[in-house]
């Protein structure tokens, strides 16, 4: 469990592993950090996001079956996905994908709402996505 309050400190003053990527406001972040040597951690992080962003990637998110590699300046590397499997409110439109670095496998899901006024950013690396969900 100390953990999980180590992460929660980290979120409140804005550690890298809390920072979100494209929210404007960060209201809440919550998730837990086990990793050693190598990572192993989750959290999500709520917020009024970017809305340029959330339109952009509304527009041109990719409707591949696979998940693509991570370009947060490019919403048209992110994969539309479904937002139940991940946990999220159903009118929620949430997006994917991955970054693979050595022995680290980091997984993003946002989710939005269509209005682009509340966003929810899911980070796991080496941790399943799906598998946090009952724990956030």
């Amino acid at each position: 469990m100390l953990s999980f309050l180590l992460l929660a400190v980290a979120c409140d003053s804005n550690e890298v592993a809390c920072k979100p990527k494209h929210l404007a406001e960060m209201s809440d972040c919550l998730g837990e950090d086990n990793s050693t040597e190598t990572c192993q951690y989750y959290y999500r992080s709520v917020g009024k996001p970017e809305e340029r962003w959330c339109r952009r990637i509304q527009e041109k998110a990719s409707q591949n079956k696979e998940m693509q590699i991570c370009d947060f300046n490019k919403a048209e590397s992110w994969m539309n996905m479904s937002c139940a499997a991940y946990g999220f409110d159903a009118q929620m439109k949430c997006y994917g994908c991955v970054i693979k670095e050595g022995t680290s496998s980091k997984s993003y899901v946002f989710a939005y709402d269509t209005a682009c006024t509340m966003a929810i950013e899911q980070v796991t690396c080496n941790v399943s996505p799906i598998s946090v969900k009952d724990k956030l």
